[in-house]
């Protein structure tokens, strides 16, 4: 059965016949960088996982986390946009190991299909269509919300969707009205709980939605425990 993991902020771990990190943070660089301590410890260390394929959707340093990607086990493949990419070439990581992604793109890695889908955050953003194990994900990366989020993403059974309201992404209410409109089978809050600046309540944003779409499960993630899907 599909599992996924909640990493903290963006980051998740999903094993559906492959091993997949999107957007993993595991160190405390944005403290260094930013001053911007964390609240919860990784859940792993990076040299604990040995991922097939990292997906990155933008270059933000706890999205795409160099102290994060040039630790982690084995010898992972890494998709993103060119500015993720640009990062990872930085770190000495080979060109081919890695997969420039534009918006609109269909991307097949092994038994996943990727289709990256624009995200209104920073210059390249992306968010992701996951299609693997017969089920349909949508990873919104960091986001305003926009009506072009919900056109053409099709019949959903996860929607992990950024809620933290600051620094260009959407708020509980804009989060709430896009799963409204997307109306996936489940839906999990994602981009809270990091960091005391920029954070928000996953809780207010499960009361909004059971009012907007109760049909809706909203499964608050849990740091670190793992959740069949």
């Amino acid at each position: 059965m599909p599992k996924l993991t909640w990493l903290g902020q963006a980051s998740f771990r999903v094993e559906a016949g492959l091993d997949l990190l999107l957007d993993p943070y595991l160190s405390d660089s944005v403290f260094a960088a930013e001053g911007l301590a964390r609240l919860v410890p990784p859940p792993f260390l990076p040299e604990e996982l040995a991922p097939d394929l990292v997906l990155l959707s933008h270059h933000h340093l706890d999205h795409t986390d160099p102290q994060t990607l040039e630790r982690l086990g084995g010898t992972p493949y890494f998709a993103g946009p060119q500015s993720s990419c640009r990062l990872l070439e930085e770190i000495g990581i080979s060109k081919k190991r890695m997969k420039p992604l534009s918006p609109g793109e269909v991307w097949q890695f092994k038994r996943l299909t990727v289709e990256a889908v624009s995200a209104k955050h920073s210059e390249d953003s992306l968010g992701f269509v996951l299609n693997i194990a017969g089920m349909r994900l949508y990873f919104t990366g960091d986001t305003l919300y926009h009506p072009a989020l919900a056109e053409g993403r099709g019949e959903l059974d996860l929607l992990m969707v950024c809620i933290n309201g600051k620094l260009g992404n959407m708020t509980v209410e804009d989060a709430a009205l896009l799963t409204a409109e997307l109306k996936p089978k489940t839906v999990m809050p994602m981009h809270w709980g990091m960091f005391a600046e920029n954070t928000a309540d996953p809780q207010e944003f499960a009361e909004l939605v059971a009012k907007k779409v109760p049909d809706v499960v909203v499964e608050i993630p849990e740091l670190g425990a793992v959740v069949p899907i």
